[in-house]
């Protein structure tokens, strides 16, 4: 019997779910119940494939737990995907990047919008808050 660990995801119509240790091999399914079955059947004919080839049945390397992270323990800032920081960070007197040095936000002038936000002397990274972000993500997107 082989045993490998299933990662199964949430997504907006159904779950999907892949398996770390066997590259390539997912499913998905209305319910997690459909997604396991799917799994087990995905699973088997991976391992029969590579039986057939010849090729050697990965050892499951991943393990998976959960961590508690108290709300004490969070970074003072939080940056959004885009790489932007928000705007409680902005608001104090200097932004901390991600490289290790310091900037003052102040008005710049992107794409002929007016913005708050800071430029890394260092790195050249650029932050702004969350609602200048948007407002030059639509300004960009329209022109």
């Amino acid at each position: 019997m082989y045993r490998f660990l299933i990662v199964i995801e949430k997504s907006k119509r159904n779950y999907s779910a892949y398996c770390p240790d066997l590259q390539g091999c997912i499913a998905t399914g209305r319910t997690q119940l459909a997604v396991k079955k799917r799994m087990r059947s995905a699973i088997a004919l991976h391992i029969r494939g590579l039986i057939e080839a010849g090729l050697p049945i990965p050892v499951t390397q991943t393990s998976a737990e959960y961590i508690s992270v108290s709300k004490k323990a969070l970074p003072a800032s939080t940056k959004h995907l885009s790489g932007r920081l928000m705007k409680k960070e902005l608001e104090k007197e200097v932004v901390r990047c991600p490289c290790g040095s310091w900037t003052k936000p102040k008005m710049l002038k992107l794409d002929g919008l007016r913005i708050r936000g800071s430029v890394c002397p260092k790195c050249k990274e650029t932050y702004l808050n969350g609602e200048d972000a948007k407002r030059l993500s639509e300004h960009r997107r329209h022109s």
